[in-house]
């Protein structure tokens, strides 16, 4: 299993996969109808923004995962299964995430 924490999305990036889902999909070569929680079978999913849990600093990459609504509210840990692949947010290897011009 592979422990991981939501941190919420990143405004920074736009994905033209059309949503994080999608990046998740696209990019991963995976299909799946349920949340990659261990123990959920929860099928209302969202592209959840997380990080590992041993590497949870600002610098350290984000992926993408496919977690169920109520798994992707959860502010705890979540045990996710060794099967399902996490996408980093910046590597679109079948879409181009581009960084948005800052405002400021």
């Amino acid at each position: 299993m592979v422990k991981v924490k939501i941190v919420g999305s990143y405004a920074e990036y736009d994905c033209t996969c059309g949503n994080w889902l999608e990046h998740w999909t696209t990019n991963s070569g995976q299909f799946v109808t349920w949340c990659c929680e261990k123990e959920c079978t929860g099928t209302h999913l969202v592209g959840a923004h997380v990080k590992l849990f041993d590497k949870l600093g600002e610098a350290d990459a984000t992926y993408i995962i496919p977690l169920c609504k109520r798994h992707h509210n959860q502010d705890d840990f979540l045990e996710v299964d060794e099967i399902y692949k996490l996408v980093e947010i910046t590597s679109g290897i079948h879409c181009n995430p581009k960084q948005l011009a800052s405002n400021g």
